[in-house]
């Protein structure tokens, strides 16, 4: 991305601040709260009667996350969306 991410690498502990801002952190999943329930209720029908579409890291809007959480299985989905909100695909003009 361009980012240096080493304040990740030298915290010490279960959980550690992404230094992602408040938006960052929130983009990274569906905002489910500002949703209203035909909304809920079409994302639920998109994504096989699931809220999340499988795509969502959830962290705090601080941009802490549980560093223990992250594993083999979904350390590439995190940075993916890391990547996604930190670099957003430019618009066309």
């Amino acid at each position: 991305t361009g980012t240096d991410w080493s304040h990740i690498t030298s915290q010490i502990g279960m959980f550690s601040y992404t230094g992602l801002t408040p938006k960052q952190a929130s983009a990274c999943f569906l905002d489910v709260a500002n949703k209203k329930a035909d909304e809920l209720a079409e994302i639920r029908k998109e994504n096989g009667g699931k809220i999340s579409n499988g795509n969502d890291v959830f962290l705090l809007k601080s941009g802490r996350i549980s560093m223990a959480g992250l594993n083999a299985n979904n350390v590439k989905k995190v940075a993916s969306v890391f990547k996604r909100v930190v670099d957003p695909p430019k618009k066309e003009t």
